[in-house]
């Protein structure tokens, strides 16, 4: 009987786990882009500031921005620039 209930507390606990990521990622799935027009001073971290969802880390809108737009070598960015964004479901 025991060995049942700390399988059922593990395949809880690994349920709990796999659903808390696929619920994380799935915010930073896109459902389709929009664009945004670098002005001269923006950083990626000011435009995450202003755009990313309010229950979504910056760090993460950051990076999504970072590899929507090729941006995993190097974060700089210029006015005039065209950056996807991503607007997550």
């Amino acid at each position: 009987m025991r060995s049942v209930i700390v399988g059922v507390t593990v395949i809880l606990a690994l349920t709990a786990i796999v659903s808390f990521f696929a619920d994380s990622t799935a915010a930073l799935q896109p459902a389709a882009y929009s664009t945004y027009i670098v002005a001269p001073g923006d950083t990626l971290w000011g435009i995450a500031a202003q755009l990313a969802p309010p229950n979504l880390d910056r760090r993460a809108y950051v990076y999504r921005l970072r590899q929507l737009n090729g941006l995993l070598d190097s974060p700089v960015i210029h006015p005039g620039q065209t950056l996807r964004l991503p607007i997550g479901r």
